[in-house]
């Protein structure tokens, strides 16, 4: 946790930004450990990492333009994230039949878009869905038994799908 953290103040340095990141980051490593272990994804570090990454958007220069266009892709980001989850979880109840993405999932995107803007939504979708596909494959192939029907932390694959974004970006 603390080499993520580093390494993302690194790359961003004491700046509002690096300031910003390493706390998302640091919000996310231990909401994965918290989702891989009980499934579920406490809300107060969602709403927290909402507040935050709008509260700091004047200051988020990831987020481009003057502090105004800042709160607006902050605000806009929160909202792709929040809607592009919620309705992906509702096409996939509708497939499936029961949940196919958990509410806090949907609230933690919404953070990813507050603090990473909106245009980082769909890539780190992206890399998460990537990396969760390969993982339940593998899981598939190894224990030799049909993955579908079973539950994924999917948290975990966000949050690398996050730092991916970050490296890349």
């Amino acid at each position: 946790m603390g080499v993520l953290a580093a390494f993302v103040g690194w790359k961003f340095g004491f700046t509002p930004v690096g300031v910003l990141l390493v706390s998302l980051v640091l919000v996310l490593v231990v909401v994965s450990f918290i989702d891989a272990a009980t499934m579920e994804v406490p809300n107060a570090l969602s709403y927290f990492a909402v507040a935050t990454g709008v509260l700091c958007a004047p200051f988020n220069a990831l987020l481009g333009g003057d502090w105004f266009v800042r709160s607006v892709s902050a605000l806009l980001g929160a909202l792709a994230g929040f809607g592009l989850l919620l309705a992906i979880g509702a096409v996939g109840a509708w497939v499936f039949r029961k949940d196919a993405v958990g509410g806090g999932d949907v609230k933690l995107f919404a953070a990813i878009g507050a603090c990473l803007g909106w245009a980082a939504v769909g890539p780190v979708l992206f890399y998460a869905a990537l990396l969760a596909t390969v993982y339940v494959a593998a899981t598939a192939i190894i224990r030799r038994r049909n993955p579908f029907g079973t539950y994924v932390p999917f948290v975990p694959f966000i949050t690398t799908g996050v730092i991916l974004h970050i490296v890349r970006g």
